[in-house]
């Protein structure tokens, strides 16, 4: 049996972030460009120590740009986006997914749908928890009336009992939106 090489994946980028990040690659190259050029008109009036002095710290400069405008536009907001996230896989289904206002806008639509996936999710608990403190209550009168007078029960604990199995059925149904892996 032949071995299949490996896969090749394919990851596509947004067309306009391709082009906000060739953008600000081609300002920092050009901008490396226009310091050569400057190099090359000043290098007759400068000494050569002075001159590569300047060239290192003009592309310094622009090596800083470059990383900070890469840094607060698309990677900075992930470090919220984290601890807000880690409150949410803690249980607190009450906190949202928050950017700032020049934040990339692929991460505000990310953001949204997160925001929108939580707020389902969070009904739907809400809905099961009527239900659930229903049964709880049914079953604990169901557990004292068989305690007190075991010979007695009869109507009563047959009619909380369908009350609790129309409950089961209703958490079930309100589960059962959610694919798990059980």
């Amino acid at each position: 049996m032949e071995k299949a090489g490996p896969t090749k994946q394919r990851f596509f980028v947004e067309r306009d972030l391709f082009f906000q990040t060739l953008t600000l690659l081609l300002t920092v190259l050009l901008g490396g460009f226009l310091l050569l050029l400057l190099s090359k008109t000043i290098s007759g009036y400068v000494d050569s120590s002075v001159l590569f002095l300047m060239l290192f710290v003009g592309y310094f400069l622009l090596i800083i740009f470059f990383a900070w405008s890469l840094s607060t536009k698309f990677i900075g907001p992930f470090g919220r986006l984290k601890e807000n996230m880690q409150a949410i896989s803690g249980g607190d289904l009450t906190v949202r997914l928050s950017v700032r206002q020049g934040d990339d806008i692929r991460i505000k639509d990310f953001v949204e749908e997160a925001n929108h996936m939580i707020g389902s999710v969070n009904q739907c608990l809400e809905q099961i928890k009527g239900p659930c403190r229903e049964t709880e209550i049914l079953s604990e009168r169901i557990l004292s009336k068989l305690r007190n007078n075991p010979d007695a029960a009869g109507q009563e604990c047959v009619s909380h009992l369908e009350t609790l199995r129309d409950n089961v059925k209703e958490i079930t149904q309100i589960s059962e939106r959610f694919k798990t892996s059980g």
